[in-house]
């Protein structure tokens, strides 16, 4: 009973065999704040486990409040080797379980979410939804290719540009052309041999009110 104070100073190896620490909290605090706390070996191939518990809980991750002056860096396969990195965040296999990924903050009044999606991305299974505020796709290269939709694409797959029910403007292909530059506009216009296009403009079938 009490309280216990285990003081483990200079550089210490604990070997053969499991180490556990069972009983109430856990802390590891180095006396300087520039002392580095590292899990795991250089050549290691067993797995490191943060949280197992199948309860509700919490596993926080450089959850600090940051101060305003400073910046906090959290590396997550961020290596420098030039091996394979695979990055898996709720990718769940459980059937009928629910997954919900939030990034960034829910206001941008409150500063801005920068996300950098570098090399080949591609996003598969299920809905992907961009819900909140402004959502913008921009290469950093100006000869990059944006495309949406799939060359297999079926009929019953349908890709839409504004579904707002609301008053709203739609642009494409809208921007301020600079001088001697050409902006070239393609609408149904790539058709394989013997292939059809069929192309409505305002071909609104509402019955007016």
């Amino acid at each position: 009973t009490g309280n216990h104070t285990v003081a483990v100073r200079g550089h210490s190896t604990f070997t053969n065999g499991e180490a556990s620490f069972n009983g109430n909290s856990f802390l590891v605090n180095p006396s300087l704040s520039t002392d580095t706390i590292t899990l795991g070996a250089t050549a290691q191939t067993g797995t490191i486990t943060l949280g197992q518990s199948t309860k509700d809980n919490t596993i926080n991750i450089g959850n600090a409040a940051t101060e305003s002056d400073q910046e906090q860096i959290i590396n997550i396969g961020s290596g420098t080797g030039s091996g394979l990195a695979t990055v898996n965040i709720a990718a769940k296999a459980s059937q009928g379980c629910e997954t919900a990924v939030t990034i960034g903050g829910n206001d941008p009044n409150f500063g801005t979410t920068t996300v950098a999606i570098r090399g080949t991305t591609t996003l598969t299974s299920g809905d992907v939804n961009f819900n909140g505020y402004d959502f913008n796709v921009l290469p950093n290269i100006g000869a990059r290719t944006i495309t949406i939709g799939s060359t297999t694409q079926s009929a019953t797959g349908i890709i839409t540009l504004g579904q707002s029910t609301a008053t709203n403007t739609i642009n494409i292909g809208n921007a301020q052309t600079a001088n001697g530059a050409t902006q070239t506009i393609n609408i149904g216009g790539n058709n394989q041999s013997g292939g059809d296009t069929v192309l409505n403009l305002a071909a609104n079938t509402a019955t007016a009110a």
